[in-house]
């Protein structure tokens, strides 16, 4: 008898892949979020999960403060104060409208990042104290730009901050906000990174995230379930075939099927 195996991805919402044979192709699916846990335990705030171009607003790719959701007033947007320790979780923006400043971003790359030589310091800033770091040190800002893997314009500026370094909540050993190894994964669109921080309009240059509160390499997306009850039924020359959508797509859309037919494993050949 005629083995049939199957793979691929079809449009809309089925999303589903036969695993016996099957080889499917996927794209990611944005899906927006909110209420996120943060990953490093010194914010207690949730975060939404955003793109650039939410940030950016209507004037994406280029910079302004205007029309963007996170413009508190004519000149400013997101938190109050970008190096603050313990942020607002919230702002209320130019339309009155209550949002999460603290946000996730996944899916971009990384570019231009080192440290940041014009902000080093010995102390904290007045906004926290104006203190000594601990043990004399000196600290300085580390920024980068992050951009949406798969385009070309539209960045956001990224920036851990010297006093959260300072404080330890960010710097050499700390999960998810290590500010000497993110260095290593700066790319032209080959490495995926997800971020999480605070919204800040740099006036007037660019939005950024800063304090930027954490970072990641981006999970691999989830493979598609496959489909129910599947069923080949034979006839003159051809082959229908006939399942039912699983509950969850898996995560991924699917968007065409591949055919291949064989009398035994791995000798299938592809049906064109």
């Amino acid at each position: 008898m005629l083995g049939l195996a199957i793979a691929g991805l079809i449009a809309g919402p089925l999303a589903s892949a036969i695993q016996s044979g099957l080889s499917p192709t996927s794209s990611p699916a944005r899906v927006t979020e909110s209420g996120l846990t943060s990953w490093n335990p010194h914010v207690s705030c949730s975060a939404d999960l955003v793109t650039i171009r939410d940030v950016l607003g209507p004037a994406y790719p280029t910079q302004t403060v205007n029309g963007s959701r996170y413009q508190t007033n004519s000149t400013a947007g997101g938190i109050p104060q970008e190096r603050a320790l313990s942020p607002p979780c919230t702002i209320t923006n130019k339309t009155g409208t209550v949002l999460s400043s603290f946000v996730q971003i996944n899916g971009v790359s990384l570019y231009g990042y080192g440290i940041k030589t014009t902000d080093c310091s010995g102390w904290y800033s007045k906004q926290n104290g104006g203190g000594r770091y601990p043990n004399n040190q000196t600290f300085c800002t580390n920024a980068g730009q992050i951009i949406t893997i798969g385009t070309t314009r539209g960045y956001l500026r990224i920036e851990i901050d010297r006093d959260w370094l300072g404080k330890g909540y960010c710097g050499v050993g700390v999960p998810y906000c290590n500010n000497a190894t993110l260095g290593q994964y700066q790319s032209n669109g080959s490495i995926s990174l997800d971020f999480q921080g605070f919204v800040f309009w740099e006036g007037p240059y660019h939005w950024e995230l800063h304090p930027l509160t954490g970072w990641r390499l981006s999970a691999p997306p989830t493979p598609p379930s496959a489909p129910q009850n599947l069923a080949a039924t034979g006839g003159n020359a051809q082959v229908t075939l006939t399942w039912q959508a699983p509950a969850s797509d898996g995560g991924s859309p699917i968007t065409n099927y591949k055919i291949y037919r064989g009398l035994a494993p791995t000798t299938e050949t592809l049906l064109t």
